[in-house]
């Protein structure tokens, strides 16, 4: 490829049989990212600014990263890779914020202890913030369950009690899983979290059948604490959340 006077560039494409040029203007060899993608099949970034771009998190919360960031020269957007960005992405707007504050805070004043990985330092902070979140809701959710427990005519199976039973959600097995058990398991294994729900599998969802909605709550909140970015530890995970729930 050379350049020419007229600001063009003069290509040359060599075939088995054949040799072929072409010219083409400046402008023409702009690209942009995602056609670039196209192209080659080359997988979207995994850290920095071109992630965080691709990301859903909102205008102002990306402008404030690029602000703190830019506070102290050892701060770099490739700490914050793609499960930070997940995390960040399942918390609320001011929890976000609360989360790379605390990271910079937390940076500036002691980045000389952050002996191995500085991503994954900022993805514990992502995490802790990420596991209140969830904490929060398991409360609401215990709340929802006990004045259900409390309500007279109330079975965990429904019932024709004058609409007093459990609301169910239709599982893709066909076992019923009540409304609040469903929801559990849609907080807890997301995209965020690395939990596949193909861990629940037909013995899981009948075993959760059975048991309280206060009990199976909090058994899959244990498991999710247990095994969140440890699943490569963990030689069988349907095994592993049959026992806390047996």
């Amino acid at each position: 490829q050379t350049k020419k006077k007229n600001s063009t560039y003069a290509h040359c494409t060599v075939h088995p049989s054949r040799v072929e040029f072409c010219t083409f203007s400046k402008s023409q060899l702009q690209i942009n990212y995602s056609t670039l993608q196209n192209m080659t099949n080359v997988s979207p970034p995994q850290c920095g600014l071109v992630a965080l771009q691709a990301s859903c998190l909102s205008l102002d919360v990306l402008s404030m990263i690029e602000e703190l960031f830019r506070s102290d020269a050892d701060l770099n957007l490739s700490y914050i890779e793609g499960p930070s960005i997940r995390l960040l992405e399942e918390i609320s707007h001011p929890e976000q914020k609360a989360a790379i504050r605390e990271f910079v805070e937390r940076f500036k004043k002691a980045k000389h202890k952050i002996k191995k990985s500085r991503p994954g330092y900022f993805r514990g902070v992502c995490q802790k913030y990420w596991k209140q979140n969830r904490e929060h809701k398991k409360v609401e959710l215990l709340r929802r369950a006990s004045v259900h427990t409390a309500t007279p005519g109330d079975s965990h199976n429904g019932g024709s009690g004058g609409g007093g039973g459990h609301n169910h959600s239709r599982s893709r097995r066909g076992n019923n899983l009540s409304k609040l058990i469903a929801e559990a398991i849609e907080l807890l294994f997301t995209p965020a979290s690395g939990l596949e729900t193909s861990i629940i599998d037909e013995s899981i969802e009948r075993r959760l059948t059975q048991l309280s909605d206060e009990q199976g709550i909090e058994a899959l909140y244990e498991f999710c604490s247990a095994v969140m970015y440890r699943q490569e530890r963990i030689r069988n995970m349907n095994a592993y959340l049959m026992n806390i729930i047996t």
